[in-house]
């Protein structure tokens, strides 16, 4: 991580302890058990080595999947301990029947789901439409995973979320994976746009 263009994630966040129906399993840890043995190393590696993202585990966690869980992923890990990079899921954990949710994976505060089916995007679109999704919280990971790029590509401009505009733009979501890994890898994205240009057309954050 100290070589430009490099980043760490840090994995699987947390209480990933088997193999075995890992996408299924549910570990039951109380609240001291959790902070004092399972969540400790993360807690050390975020405050001290500062990572660039974090991977949610497959299972659940005292009933709630890892991807899902707002404890996780913005109460102890943004708000606690001030971690300020993204949050991804790991490899399709929205797949199985009994999986992560796709819109819950977004109010969690998990960033990206990976690898971004379709039926993710729908599902999250379909929340949206109810209202059970709302466009801050949106727009609050499209900024994250656009200050995450420019860390990686040594541009050090940062973007802040967008509110109140009159119309609110969901063609990002379809996209997002292949604008994530076209400019990662520094290659043009969609007809020759920079990846800043692309996202900021969408209408989902705003350059300070």
């Amino acid at each position: 991580q100290s070589r430009p263009g490099c980043g760490v994630t840090v994995k699987h966040f947390a209480c990933n302890n088997q193999e075995d129906n890992r996408m299924g399993v549910d570990a039951q840890v109380s609240e001291r058990a959790l902070r004092e043995i399972y969540l400790r190393g993360f807690e050390i590696a975020v405050k001290e080595s500062r990572p660039v993202a974090i991977m949610s585990s497959y299972n659940l966690l005292n009933g709630v999947h890892a991807a899902n869980s707002v404890d996780l992923c913005t109460a102890i890990a943004r708000k606690e301990w001030g971690f300020d990079g993204v949050i991804m899921s790991d490899w399709n954990t929205t797949v199985p029947e009994d999986g992560s949710i796709p819109w819950k994976c977004v109010t969690a505060g998990n960033d990206i789901i990976m690898p971004g089916n379709a039926a993710d995007a729908e599902n999250i679109r379909k929340a949206f439409e109810d209202g059970k999704l709302s466009e801050e919280v949106v727009r609050m990971c499209a900024g994250r995973i656009l200050n995450l790029i420019h860390t990686l590509t040594a541009k050090k401009k940062k973007y802040i979320v967008v509110k109140n505009l009159p119309e609110f733009n969901f063609r990002f979501i379809i996209g997002f994976r292949h604008i994530f890994c076209r400019c990662r890898a520094r290659q043009p994205v969609l007809g020759g746009e920079s990846c800043r240009s692309r996202i900021l057309s969408y209408g989902v954050i705003s350059q300070t």
